[in-house]
């Protein structure tokens, strides 16, 4: 999952390790899970669409369009602003208090944006995904979760495959992805 948020193979393997207590495993074991991580890893790394892009290509592309993509939908700002802290000075029966406030200023914050740009830009796409889905069949979703009942997963599957096939936004990094060959029936896991 943090792959797309741009995990180093390191830090995904290390979290991954803890979640199945392999200080547990025998040395051979161990060989093997470590092998078949770093398969796994690479297959996701050469894996077609935005997630193959590091965040600097996506920054670029954005900056273009002033942080701001347009989905079919409406539009997405993924720009942060400065937060500058304030503070206001009171005395209250000879006693003083002093408050501080954040204000949002009209600067933009460059770190949080090159920071965050890639995760944005997945999460719209997620988004969009959702929307798209319900609008075509009343699902109850969260986040980018979906609440079916089970004689409807094929179609949820369908619709979801169908919904990764329209193109929502495109930045112009994905010139050579054919999106009609997205298919997988674990498109929602």
């Amino acid at each position: 999952m943090t792959f797309q948020y741009g995990a180093t193979e390191w830090n995904a393997l290390k979290e991954f390790r803890k979640i199945i207590n392999a200080e547990t495993l025998n040395l051979e074991d161990d060989k093997i899970i470590n092998k078949l991580f770093k398969s796994y890893f690479n297959f996701i790394g050469g894996n077609l669409g935005i997630l193959n892009k590091n965040s600097k290509e996506i920054v670029n592309q954005l900056k273009i369009s002033n942080f701001k993509a347009n989905f079919s939908d409406g539009e997405i700002n993924f720009n942060y602003y400065k937060v500058e802290m304030k503070q206001m000075k009171i005395t209250i029966n000879k006693k003083r208090h002093t408050k501080e406030k954040r204000v949002l200023t009209d600067k933009l914050n460059l770190k949080k944006i090159n920071s965050s740009s890639r995760a944005n830009y997945i999460h719209a796409h997620d988004s969009a995904l959702v929307r798209y889905c319900i609008s075509i069949k009343a699902i109850l979703s969260i986040h980018d979760c979906f609440l079916i009942d089970y004689r409807s997963v094929s179609f949820l599957i369908a619709l979801a495959i169908d919904a990764m096939r329209k193109s929502f936004h495109d930045l112009g990094l994905n010139k050579s992805m054919d999106i009609s060959i997205i298919y997988s029936i674990f498109i929602l896991i």
